[in-house]
């Protein structure tokens, strides 16, 4: 096999082994994954809508409007997984055989070489060569290779390992994300009262229903964070209870609720200055009249608008949750003349009552979660995938492996050609260069 590898031109590749090739081409992952990170940063600035959404136009055409489930981005995971898996394979043959005791090694195609010469004897030359080599920690081993001294070198020989133990882990974490688009599923965000329930399905049996939610406030009176009790149900019968913090989902049977923060529900009353209810109107669908109204926030950002039928002026709410800081903060504005003017009334930390502009308003202010039902299969591979990747790849980074060929045979009868064969990547070419450079001082006729 060395010997081909001196005669270049002399064999040509079958299509499958050059198609091989292309896939291990480092060139080629790194277009797959400059490819994967300009599809998220697509994700992260076009608006993700959900699958059965309708989208229009260019959008529409290219499936932008929901990236991660079009076809085009499933075919280019199938690519990077592929290339991964290639990728690995071709490094565990490496390590392999670098490792393997007595195994012969041949360098890569079109590997790049530096040549030296000296005007030593080739026994000579290979002696001083093997010790200037195996005092910088490589390992020296010969291959029967015919009329010429072939030699590898190589140190530390077991760091081969690391590059394919992370392309593993690249593979299984791509593997993951497969897994988790095929069969994983997220719902909309749930905002229950304490004693509701909805159906989890998606062919599961079960039942999530809220016990409780508190906020846990510390010792100064500040918000800390929240906690939701759930309980999973079937037929009625609870069969599972978890606790929902921040960051800390509950899961059971692979279906986990995560928090994602909550909102205040706002029972809200209205007096004019003779001590005259009056009527209420949120925007909703429901037509009557109401002298209360429940206020609920869809997310914590949102201000919903509360009218007064037969007035020119409306009530404005916002919310701050006050995590960490304070504790979360009702403020209830007063917008008239069209929205040209706008007054602050007052802010509840709870409930409480607000007088202006002749009018006196009563708010009782309760809390629920925001809850997300999820059920993430494969998010195991993706995370340990990945940490694998990470700890391998820095490990052959920090103390990089390297390995390199030396071809010793006489040019003429006072002059000795020596080649060094180094792998393709530039950071063993810097390496093999630094060989060479001492290289040629050792073998300096000194006589």
């Amino acid at each position: 096999m060395v010997d081909e590898n001196l005669t270049p031109g002399a064999s040509r590749r079958e299509p499958l082994s050059i198609l091989w090739h292309i896939l291990a081409a480092p060139q080629t992952l790194l277009l797959l994954l400059g490819l994967v990170a300009l599809v998220v940063a697509l994700g992260s600035l076009i608006p993700q809508a959900t699958p059965d959404a309708a989208n229009e136009g260019l959008v529409a055409a290219l499936g932008l409007g929901d990236i991660y489930h079009s076809f085009w981005f499933r075919l280019l995971a199938i690519c990077t997984g592929l290339v991964l898996f290639v990728r690995a394979a071709d490094a565990t043959s490496l390590a392999w055989r670098v490792t393997r005791p007595g195994g012969g090694l041949a360098w890569p195609a079109r590997a790049p070489r530096l040549h030296l010469s000296s005007s030593l004897d080739l026994e000579t030359a290979r002696d001083r060569i093997h010790h200037s080599l195996s005092r910088h920690g490589y390992r020296w081993a010969e291959l029967d290779t015919g009329p010429a001294t072939t030699a590898t070198a190589c140190r530390r020989p077991a760091l081969f390992w690391a590059r394919p133990l992370g392309y593993a882990g690249l593979f299984v974490a791509a593997l993951g994300l497969i897994i988790l688009d095929g069969w994983g599923w997220r719902d909309d965000i749930w905002r229950p009262a304490p004693g509701e329930s909805r159906s989890v399905g998606h062919g599961t049996p079960y039942v999530l229903r809220l016990e409780s939610f508190d906020l846990e406030a510390g010792t100064d009176g500040r918000l800390q964070g929240h906690s939701s009790q759930v309980a999973w149900q079937q037929e009625g019968v609870t069969v599972h209870q978890g606790q929902v913090g921040v960051g800390d989902p509950a899961t059971f049977e692979g279906v986990s609720v995560r928090s994602a923060g909550f909102v205040p529900l706002v029972t809200m009353q209205a007096w004019d200055s003779q001590g005259n209810p009056l009527p209420l109107d949120t925007g909703g669908q429901d037509l009557r009249i109401q002298t209360q109204v429940d206020v609920l926030f869809l997310r914590p950002e949102e201000r919903p608008a509360v009218f007064m039928p037969g007035q020119d002026r409306f009530f404005l709410l916002a919310f701050e949750p006050g995590c960490g800081q304070a504790q979360p903060v009702l403020h209830v504005d007063l917008v008239g003349e069209a929205g040209a003017q706008r007054d602050r009334i007052g802010s509840l930390a709870g409930g409480g009552q607000l007088s202006a502009a002749g009018l006196r308003v009563d708010l009782a202010v309760s809390y629920v979660p925001l809850l997300r039902i999820d059920h993430r299969p494969g998010l195991a591979l993706v995370v340990g995938g990945l940490a694998l990747a990470l700890i391998a790849l820095a490990a052959s980074w920090l103390a990089f492996p390297h390995l390199v060929w030396l071809v010793m045979q006489p040019r003429s009868e006072d002059e000795l050609d020596i080649q060094l064969i180094s792998q393709p990547e530039v950071r063993a070419q810097h390496k093999s260069a630094q060989i060479a450079g001492r290289l040629q001082g050792v073998l300096a006729d000194d006589s």
